[in-house]
């Protein structure tokens, strides 16, 4: 009896719901169409809200700083970050609910540390590397607004007198660089309206006091005659030099503090072994000496 109401009741179901998407189904369009719509809305929102809480502007200058690693920007890396945790730690649970084997508390507190290591604060190892990342592109920046003075100066060596744009140049080395062909392509983006602004624009994007030196040079080689101009260049060309040793001086002498450093600690983590297996030892001994 009980098994008839059943099959009574799935047909009686059944035949509402074919009358419902018969009769109803050409009536709702208008409704269902502005529910979808809300819907899209909320989830449009929802995202938005979303990914408004991951951005962080600090973070954000960091990466910025550092050359945007891996082309990795603030909201990528969160959103990349926060995906590996959710995997990570729905794997550890899945594994533990559907097998015999006790929680694995080391696959737990691996993926707690790395929650908390790549925590975008001061004084964490994630930002101590953006640090590091940070400096080594200001280097490589660096680098390249030298190379880019004597590029330029080669060009007017070579011109036997011709004249010469700074625009032209720009465009014609722009292609040569990477991390300051942004700030390039910046400069000459606003060359039309002013090129004095145009170069400051190129130091402030390129941020080094090397970019601020080149660009008052540029400013002056842009105002002056071909002759002029390459005088101004090599001039200054002993300046650029001095500065350029002086910085690689300062590098080579923190990186050996550096090095020292990872040595140094790396003795005391030997020191440390030694003394814990000293220690156990020791425990082992007087444990044994005890019992007999």
């Amino acid at each position: 009896m009980n098994y008839k109401f059943v099959v009574y009741f799935f047909y009686m179901v059944m035949i509402i719901g074919a009358a419902y998407i018969i009769y109803a189904q050409p009536f709702d369009n208008g409704r269902r169409r502005i529910q979808r719509l809300i819907l899209t809305e909320k989830i449009k929102k929802g995202a938005n809200r979303f990914t408004a809480g991951l951005k962080e502007e600090r973070l954000e200058v960091s990466l910025r700083n550092a050359g945007y690693p891996l082309g990795l920007n603030c909201l990528s890396f969160q959103i990349i970050r926060l995906s590996m945790l959710v995997v990570w730690l729905v794997s550890i649970f899945s594994g533990w609910l559907f097998s015999s084997n006790p929680f694995p508390m080391n696959s737990f507190a691996f993926a707690c540390l790395f929650f908390v290591f790549t925590i975008p604060v001061r004084n964490t190892p994630f930002s101590m590397l953006l640090d590091k990342l940070a400096q080594s592109h200001l280097r490589e920046k660096n680098k390249e607004v030298f190379t880019l003075y004597s590029m330029i100066d080669n060009e007017f060596i070579s011109s036997n007198g011709s004249p010469l744009t700074m625009y032209s140049l720009l465009n014609k080395l722009q292609p040569n660089f990477s991390s300051i062909k942004p700030a390039i392509g910046k400069a000459i983006l606003l060359w039309r309206n002013d090129p004095s602004l145009a170069l400051d624009a190129f130091a402030n994007e390129v941020g080094t006091a090397e970019a601020k030196d080149l660009a008052n040079i540029l400013k002056n080689v842009d105002a002056t005659g071909p002759a002029e101009a390459l005088d101004i260049l090599q001039n200054r060309r002993e300046q650029f030099l001095t500065m350029r040793h002086e910085i690689y001086r300062r590098y080579q002498k923190n990186r050996g503090v550096r090095d020292y450093a990872i040595t140094f600690g790396a003795s005391l983590l030997v020191m440390f072994n030694m003394l814990v297996l000293f220690y156990q030892e020791y425990k082992e001994m007087m444990r044994f000496l005890n019992q007999h």
